[in-house]
Protein backbone atom coordinates (compact mmCIF):
# COMPACT_ATOMS: atom_id res chain seq x y z
CA UNK A 1 0.00 0.00 0.00
CA UNK A 2 1.42 3.32 -1.05
CA UNK A 3 2.17 5.61 1.55
CA UNK A 4 -0.72 8.03 2.40
CA UNK A 5 0.57 12.07 2.41
CA UNK A 6 -0.81 15.33 0.96
CA UNK A 7 0.12 19.12 0.74
CA UNK A 8 -0.65 21.68 3.26
CA UNK A 9 -3.02 24.41 1.16
CA UNK A 10 -0.98 27.10 3.34
CA UNK A 11 2.57 26.59 3.05
CA UNK A 12 3.24 23.46 0.69
CA UNK A 13 4.39 20.84 3.31
CA UNK A 14 3.83 17.46 2.16
CA UNK A 15 2.12 16.03 5.24
CA UNK A 16 2.37 12.13 5.76
CA UNK A 17 -1.08 10.66 6.97
CA UNK A 18 -1.52 7.74 9.26
CA UNK A 19 -3.20 4.65 7.73
CA UNK A 20 -6.64 4.50 8.06
CA UNK A 21 -7.22 8.01 7.49
CA UNK A 22 -10.84 9.23 6.21
CA UNK A 23 -12.73 11.87 4.19
CA UNK A 24 -13.52 14.82 6.82
CA UNK A 25 -10.40 13.67 9.43
CA UNK A 26 -8.99 16.82 11.06
CA UNK A 27 -4.89 17.58 11.04
CA UNK A 28 -2.85 20.11 12.28
CA UNK A 29 0.00 21.05 9.42
CA UNK A 30 3.47 20.51 11.93
CA UNK A 31 5.49 23.62 9.81
CA UNK A 32 2.86 26.11 9.56
CA UNK A 33 0.26 24.96 12.35
CA UNK A 34 -2.90 25.26 10.02
CA UNK A 35 -5.98 23.44 10.71
CA UNK A 36 -6.92 21.43 8.02
CA UNK A 37 -9.17 18.28 7.36
CA UNK A 38 -9.01 15.65 4.60
CA UNK A 39 -11.32 16.60 1.64
CA UNK A 40 -10.16 13.88 -0.81
CA UNK A 41 -8.76 10.74 -0.99
CA UNK A 42 -8.17 10.13 -3.88
CA UNK A 43 -5.35 11.69 -4.56
CA UNK A 44 -5.19 12.90 -0.53
CA UNK A 45 -6.13 16.60 -0.13
CA UNK A 46 -6.10 18.88 2.70
CA UNK A 47 -8.61 21.89 2.29
CA UNK A 48 -8.82 24.78 5.56
CA UNK A 49 -10.89 22.70 8.44
CA UNK A 50 -13.96 25.21 9.81
CA UNK A 51 -12.71 27.38 12.52
CA UNK A 52 -15.43 25.69 15.00
CA UNK A 53 -14.01 22.09 16.85
CA UNK A 54 -16.88 20.74 18.29
CA UNK A 55 -16.12 18.34 21.25
CA UNK A 56 -16.77 15.16 18.88
CA UNK A 57 -14.23 16.18 16.73
CA UNK A 58 -10.36 14.91 16.78
CA UNK A 59 -7.17 16.86 15.65
CA UNK A 60 -4.53 14.96 14.59
CA UNK A 61 -1.05 16.12 15.18
CA UNK A 62 1.29 14.48 12.05
CA UNK A 63 5.73 15.05 11.05
CA UNK A 64 5.58 16.43 8.19
CA UNK A 65 8.27 14.39 5.47
CA UNK A 66 11.97 15.17 5.61
CA UNK A 67 11.77 15.30 1.55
Amino acid sequence: MAEQSAICPDCESRITLPAGSELWMRVTCPECGALLEIANDDPWELDYAPNSVTEDDTVHDFDADED
